[in-house]
């Protein structure tokens, strides 16, 4: 895999996707609505990838008018396409056994869903709730819009099976106060996950 950008113009503004290549493409990190669409996820994206030396695909979007990056371009997770996004297939290829995908959403707290094992959720609730203050609600998600819990959500989607999507929804606080605190909580559960074979293989 290498690392590509590609541009997508409109009259309101650009859309860039880029592919960060990474050496160990058993997990992948996702971040389809970066820049100023949900801001902070593209960074948290690259910060977790960083942390387990793995490939990311993320995507910032910004404008030159008054239309909001989120209404111009946020495309619902379970609509990204690579007809649409061309660097996706990059991702697809590498067939990764588990996808991380990040997100933000107008609640507060952080919400914890995807294909993924229970197992994993709980590990990683038990972790966040241990480094967030205790106003910041930490929920475990399997239902509604914030669940990502579609198969054809693009973080199960891209998966060797289908099914090992952790979807982080996280609210305006937690991204612009904790910045740090999920990418590094999530990089600690699944190297001990990964490490001891707790999230499932191909």
């Amino acid at each position: 895999m290498e690392s590509t950008t590609v541009t997508h113009t409109t009259a309101h503004g650009t859309l860039t996707e880029t592919v960060q290549a990474g050496p160990h493409t058993d997990v992948v990190v996702l971040a389809p609505h970066g820049g100023s669409i949900e801001p902070q996820t593209a960074v948290q994206a690259q910060q977790l990838a960083s942390c387990i030396d793995c490939p990311a695909w993320f995507c910032r979007g910004t404008t030159t008018t008054d239309r909001s990056a989120f209404s111009e371009f946020h495309t619902p997770s379970h609509k990204l396409t690579a007809e649409q996004f061309p660097t996706v297939q990059q991702i697809t290829d590498t067939e990764p056994s588990l996808a991380v995908s990040i997100h933000g959403m107008k609640e507060s707290g952080v919400y914890i869903g995807g294909r993924i094992t229970r197992t994993l959720q709980e590990e990683l609730r038990s972790v966040l709730r241990q480094r967030l203050p205790d106003t910041v609600p930490v929920e475990i998600h399997n239902r509604g819009s914030y669940a990502g819990v579609l198969r054809s959500n693009i973080v199960n989607r891209v998966t060797a099976s289908g099914r090992h999507g952790l979807q982080l929804e996280q609210g305006w606080d937690v991204r612009h106060r904790h910045t740090d605190v999920c990418p590094q909580a999530v990089a600690d559960v699944l190297t001990t996950a990964v490490t001891g074979s707790t999230t499932t293989g191909r």
